[in-house]
C-alpha cells in the first residue's frame, strides 16, 4: 500500500458516516486502493479511460500501453469498483458519462 492509500485509509477511518464494515469493504480490494492512489492528487472530474490508464500504470502486473489491459481495467472499474466506492460516499461516479469526481476525497482530507 502506498503512503497516499495509508493516509487516505486513516482519514476514511475517521469518517462517522461510514461504518467499519463500509470502510473495510472499500479498502478490501487492491484495485480500489489503487484507485484511491490514482485519484489522490487529482482535482476535478476524471474520465474513466484516464483513470483506467492511471490504475494500469500503478498496478505492477498491468501494462498501461496495452489498450486491451486498460479496457479490461476500465470494465472492472465501471461495473464493480467505482459503483461500490460511490455507494459508500468515497467519490462520485457518473456511469452514463463515464466520469469520476474525486472531490469527496478532497473534502474528507481537508
Amino acid at each position: 500500500m502506498s503512503n497516499a492509500t495509508i493516509e487516505y485509509a486513516g482519514e476514511l477511518a475517521e469518517l462517522t458516516e461510514l461504518t467499519d464494515s463500509n470502510r473495510y469493504e472499500v479498502l478490501s480490494s487492491a484495485r480500489r486502493r489503487t484507485v484511491i492512489d490514482a485519484l489522490a492528487n487529482r482535482s476535478g472530474q476524471v474520465s474513466l479511460d484516464s483513470l483506467a490508464r492511471s490504475v494500469a500504470t500503478l498496478e505492477p502486473e498491468a501494462d498501461p500501453d496495452d489498450d486491451s489491459t486498460v479496457q479490461t481495467i476500465a470494465v472492472s472499474l465501471h461495473h464493480t469498483h467505482l459503483p461500490k466506492m460511490a455507494d459508500n460516499g468515497v467519490l462520485e461516479y457518473d456511469a452514463d458519462a463515464n466520469l469520476v469526481d474525486p472531490s469527496l476525497m478532497a473534502l474528507r482530507s481537508a
